[in-house]
């Protein structure tokens, strides 16, 4: 038996890492303010809920499913937008999104 809610605190700080990977490489140069800011946002719930879904507690799982369908939703929108030559970086952060999506809900699930 897998240890779900380990599972999805790794692949939240995969998550904030690939994010912090990408300032670093100036992918976000050239992005409207908003697109920052909403990013921003969804990288501060990751970090929040990343070291909370190991709790026992039910709704810390809830929770880390909640903030992982907010970043699938983002990460989607950003797939519409990014030009064909971008397209890595908000792929990238889809499928560790719904990953971490996954096992979020797998820890609710199992309680």
């Amino acid at each position: 038996m897998t240890n779900n809610r380990g599972l999805a605190a790794a692949f939240g700080v995969l998550i904030v890492a690939w994010i912090l990977l990408g300032h670093s490489a100036g992918y976000f140069i050239g992005l409207s303010a908003s697109t920052v800011w909403i990013d921003f946002i969804t990288t501060l719930l990751v970090l929040i809920f990343t070291p909370a879904v190991m709790s026992k507690a039910p709704w810390t799982a809830l929770g880390a499913v909640v903030v992982g369908a907010i970043n699938v939703i983002k990460d989607i929108g950003g797939l519409m937008i990014a030009p064909l030559s971008m397209a890595y970086g908000p792929a990238g952060a889809l499928v560790l999104a719904l990953v971490f999506t996954y096992f979020s809900f797998q820890a609710y699930r199992q309680k």
